[in-house]
């Protein structure tokens, strides 16, 4: 979602594409369908149960971000500063442009559906969320739930950025050690949890293998299966009693870690598996087409959910064609909409970055 990369690697992108999809999948779920608990009996098939996990599986794609995150852009970041080329003021504009171009018309629209359902629009919850404080200081913008994740990329940037500054300059500037009290007071607030998911990946990136191993792939699939099951069990249901499971409790707030472990993985793997022939490439294009509109997707679908609730929706208790047919007729429609979106704004998202870097160099060059 969040990384725009000079050089493209095999697979990537459908990672990329996946995780906005399971996002979006479980958001319209829950807006198509009643809860499974709520289901007629004769609707609780094992087919219907499979479908709800997979539609359930947003939170998990929520670290998936965060890994992937740190694998593309933490790790690249530590290997410039190993080869002593990292560049603060490159990496800022880099960073910020990816960030806003897409989040500030996001943050936009999701106050034109706020105005639209005539809640309160809430300047000052706005500045929060355009400055990554939301979860810190102030709510999410317009209900706009995803919005959470943006606040701790926002940081892990910061974090990542002024880390590297210092190590690359061996000194702590005025500017950078106000930056990174300012994270960790973040960090104090929201949780270093996904922090350290952004880490694990950065080290696997870094970390990353010369050969291919089929068996770290078996491996990394199974702790992202044990992790995925054990937080399921720990998340607020009661389609099943959890009670029996209660001993997943003690060691429940490692299973994200196990689950981005396991991510780091798979991601390392994916490097070194080419597209070898026509059929492969084919594949591989059609997910880079697919995940080119993922953080404008990851930021946009959910206030079009609002919209549409707002105005009256209902949701089914029943699985039948019909429903099925809304929940697809809604996955595609937001996809469209994503699409135009991205078309409109995250599409030229290097354009604003020159435009930045020429503006600064100009300045620069005047002072």
């Amino acid at each position: 979602m969040q990384m725009v990369n000079q050089m493209r690697y095999p697979w990537i992108d459908w990672v990329r594409f996946l995780a906005a999809l399971a996002v979006l999948c479980e958001h319209v779920r829950g807006m198509v369908f009643v809860e499974y608990s709520a289901l007629p009996g004769d609707h609780k098939t094992l087919a219907v149960l499979g479908f709800y996990y997979v539609t359930r599986l947003g939170h998990e794609a929520y670290l998936l971000f965060f890994v992937l995150s740190g694998f593309l852009v933490g790790g690249k970041l530590l290997d410039r500063v190993m080869a002593k080329t990292h560049c603060s003021l490159e990496y800022a504009i880099d960073r910020f442009t990816r960030i806003y171009t897409v989040l500030l018309p996001a943050l936009i629209f999701t106050g034109i559906v706020t105005a639209v359902l005539s809640k309160d629009l809430g300047a000052t919850t706005f500045l929060g969320n355009l400055v990554g404080l939301q979860g810190v200081v102030t709510e999410y913008y317009g209900g706009n739930l995803p919005l959470w994740t943006l606040s701790f990329e926002t940081w892990f940037y910061v974090v990542g950025g002024s880390l590297a500054h210092v190590l690359q300059t061996r000194r702590i500037s005025p500017l950078v050690a106000v930056l990174l009290l300012i994270s960790m007071g973040v960090f104090v607030k929201l949780g270093a949890l996904m922090l350290f998911c952004w880490l694990i990946g950065a080290a696997s990136w870094y970390a990353r293998p010369r050969n291919k191993s089929f068996m770290a792939v078996v491996l990394g699939f199974c702790l992202m299966s044990v992790g995925s099951v054990a937080m399921q069990f720990s998340r607020g249901t009661v389609s099943i009693d959890v009670e029996r499971y209660r001993f997943w409790l003690a060691i429940e707030p490692c299973m994200p870690l196990l689950f981005a472990f396991g991510v780091g993985l798979v991601l390392q793997q994916l490097l070194l598996w080419k597209t070898g022939n026509r059929v492969a490439n084919r594949i591989d294009n059609v997910g880079s087409i697919a995940a080119a509109s993922s953080y404008s997707l990851y930021l946009i679908h959910y206030p079009i959910l609002l919209l549409l609730v707002g105005l009256g929706w209902r949701r089914s208790a029943e699985i039948s064609v019909n429903s099925m047919g809304v929940f697809a007729a809604l996955l595609l429609g937001n996809l469209f909409f994503a699409w135009l979106f991205f078309l409109g704004f995250e599409s030229n998202t290097k354009s604003v970055r020159n435009f930045v870097r020429r503006r600064l160099v100009t300045s620069t060059a005047a002072n």
